[in-house]
């Protein structure tokens, strides 16, 4: 019943069958744009209850709940609109943290009961009294089934926004909670489409409680206005933290392994000898790992294997930084000329570490260490580390051999030598069932939820799991997995830090 061929490209549709002789004069007064009829309609239903339902207390309504939760996890604070405001419980809550509210309801007597609080003004959704591109965020919680004119009100919103504005829309699910008011129903794909057709790109969808403890009976989508840039931050952070509030226990990760080749073969890494399947992340797995990634977290492109042989690195640093992550590098240096690094630098990397392998990553390292020395005005997040392993005692007499002065070395950390978790021989050691046991409940990534990504888009419980040993699934299914302790076989292998629930 969708209407998408007119040259308007027009979304307009309402419902056939009829919920009672109001519903069957409401549609038809719709039909013919009678606005007039439907404000009557309002003014009169509000004058029979002039008191406030149940469901429109902010701390009945889950999808109130998990919108206040996204906009403040944003950090920001926002000027927005609330189409069908009602009265103003969310904008209320909105207001007394910060943000600039604004609301419009086709009822005069809900807009006058709160206008001395907040700016409100009386109007339909198919013609909102704002100029253009004001808002950052527009709310339409359980409006889009009301209004007279789908196609209009969508365009409404759009026009309002700012680009790269967000649009917060909840609807009832197909004819859940039927009311006599309800012009149309929605499912997620119609809901979806109609979006998309009136231009905004659909960030998330999912069915969600209408009041809490409810079964999942409404639908909740997060749109946007396209904007110049590629990527829209704040987009994707709604998206990542309504995802959370939905998976509340969705495995988080540090990051994406670009590829397990490498071009060394030191006798103290599994790389080289693992049977895994070998080869290179593509744009489509680095986009979903970034996308499933905490804002501002760090978020690293080593695993196992060199990822300066990704022939993309320079731009997925880029990308994970307009994500708002901070891109970390671990490398051996071997491919960091200074071209590579200001090209890291200006694409936002925060955090670059050297392991010094080899006389030539020591090479590197001064080359790095004295260069972001020079521009450290200009690049004052970088975090930068010279890491030496506990299993090289060379490295720092090729240093001095460098030239290295005290001032070049106040980079260099020591770290342990890994033991991947026994894929190691050389370094494998067995730890009794007694110190297992316990460690199952300190792991780090145990304890911290935290699971690995492959260059393939498998999904690994360990950071040292180079055989693919304990697989909990692949990224596709992401927001279903999860650990299963009793898959934790590399444990009476691992490196007591690690086990003891350290990241070092």
């Amino acid at each position: 019943m969708l209407d998408t061929t007119s040259s308007s490209n027009s979304v307009n549709f309402y419902r056939n069958t009829f919920y009672d002789e109001c519903n069957l004069q409401l549609v038809e007064a719709s039909k013919r744009g009678d606005l007039s009829f439907i404000k009557r309609h309002l003014i009169n239903q509000d004058l029979r209850h002039p008191h406030l339902y149940p469901d429109e207390f902010v701390e009945n309504r889950y999808g109130m709940q998990v919108l206040f939760s996204i906009i403040q996890s944003l950090k920001k604070k926002f000027h927005i609109l609330d189409i069908g405001c009602g009265n103003v419980e969310l904008l209320k809550l909105l207001s007394q943290a910060g943000h600039c509210v604004s609301g419009v309801d086709a009822s005069p007597i809900r807009v006058n009961n709160h206008s001395d609080l907040i700016e409100l003004t009386v109007g339909f959704a198919e013609n909102v009294p704002f100029h253009s591109e004001r808002f950052d965020i527009i709310l339409a919680l359980e409006c889009l089934e009301h209004v007279a004119d789908l196609d209009r009100t969508l365009s409404e919103m759009l026009r309002l926004l700012k680009p790269g504005g967000l649009l917060f829309c909840q609807v009832p699910l197909g004819n859940s909670a039927d009311d006599p008011t309800h012009l149309r129903h929605f499912d997620p794909l119609l809901l979806s489409k109609v979006c998309r057709l009136k231009g905004f790109e659909v960030v998330a969808i999912e069915t969600i409680p209408y009041l809490v403890n409810e079964p999942a009976n409404n639908i909740f989508l997060i749109g946007s206005k396209p904007d110049i840039n590629p990527i829209n931050q704040y987009a994707n952070m709604a998206k990542y933290y309504f995802l959370r509030s939905e998976h509340r226990k969705m495995l988080s990760h540090c990051g994406i392994e670009l590829t397990n080749i490498c071009n060394l073969s030191c006798p103290t890494c599994s790389t080289l000898k693992s049977r895994a399947p070998r080869g290179f992340a593509d744009e489509r797995t680095v986009r979903l790992a970034m996308e499933y990634a905490e804002p501002g977290q760090v978020f690293s492109f080593y695993r196992s294997g060199e990822p300066l042989l990704h022939r993309d690195v320079i731009k997925y640093v880029r990308m994970a930084s307009r994500y708002g992550l901070q891109p970390q590098i671990s490398t051996n240096g071997l491919l960091l000329s200074e071209r590579v690094l200001y090209s890291l630098l200006e694409a936002g990397i925060t955090m670059l570490q050297i392991t010094l392998h080899t006389e030539e990553s020591c090479f590197a390292y001064m080359t790095a260490a004295r260069f972001i020395k020079e521009i450290n005005a200009n690049y004052n997040n970088i975090t930068f580390h010279g890491n030496l392993l506990s299993s090289n005692h060379k490295a720092i007499s090729w240093l001095k051999s460098l030239g290295a002065k005290s001032d070049d070395l106040i980079y260099v950390r020591s770290i342990g030598t890994h033991n991947c978790a026994g894929n190691v021989l050389c370094t494998k050691v067995e730890y009794s069932e007694d110190v297992i046991s316990r460690r199952m409940t300190t792991c780090w990534h145990l304890s911290n939820n935290k699971c690995n990504i492959r260059w393939d888009g498998t999904i690994v419980s360990c950071r040292f799991d180079s055989e693919n040993d304990n697989v909990l699934g692949t990224i596709d299914n992401y927001l279903n997995l999860k650990h299963t302790a009793s898959s934790y076989s590399l444990c009476k292998y691992c490196d007591a830090n690690w086990a003891n629930g350290e990241m070092i």
